[in-house]
């Protein structure tokens, strides 16, 4: 437990690193100061957490807090990224073997694995008294995959173009980014 003026191993107070912990969660200092002092007004908290942000070891941790966010949230856009192109891309030569039949699991690479919605596994029974198995495999769409890719990679945008009196022309842009 540290007291009040102790410093961290980054250069903070006990009460910076509660402000970086409460900044963080809105990226607003005088919210963050409201949250810790709640019995202070909102004029005092927004000049406290002002003087707060202009602290070098605060303004330190908050930028390496924001570097570390960014860098995550980069690594799940490169996931999901993958994860579309992975579906849209499944060679069925992955699923079956020549002869079309399902390969066992094990000798299904993960990436096509992966693709797979569901196998439906049924029992009929044939003309000649057998039973045979029958299995259906569905797979993720792979038309809805790589429309998802295309938006993601900015491929395509729908634009409508209206004019108005004059030559002005107006382009609204429909893709919802």
């Amino acid at each position: 437990m540290m007291r009040k003026n102790e410093i961290d191993e980054r250069g903070l107070t006990a009460s910076q690193r509660l402000f970086v912990a409460e900044y963080v969660k809105d990226w607003n200092a005088t919210r963050a100061i409201l949250r810790l002092r709640p019995h202070i007004g909102e004029k005092s908290a927004r000049t406290e957490g002002w003087r707060m942000l202009t602290q070098a070891a605060v303004r330190a941790e908050v930028n390496r807090i924001e570097k570390e966010r960014a860098a995550n949230l980069r690594t799940q856009a490169e996931d999901i990224e993958r994860a579309l192109a992975e579906l849209a891309y499944v060679d069925l030569l992955d699923i079956f073997d020549d002869r079309g039949d399902l390969k066992p699991l094990s000798e299904i690479p993960p990436h096509a694995r992966r693709a797979i919605a569901a196998i439906d596994v049924e029992s009929r029974e044939g003309r000649d008294g057998q039973t045979y198995t029958v299995k259906k495999v569905r797979l993720w769409d792979k038309k809805g995959a790589l429309e998802l890719l295309g938006r993601y990679r900015k491929m395509f945008t729908d634009r409508v173009e209206t004019e108005h009196r004059g030559a002005v022309s107006i382009q609204i842009d429909t893709s919802g980014k």
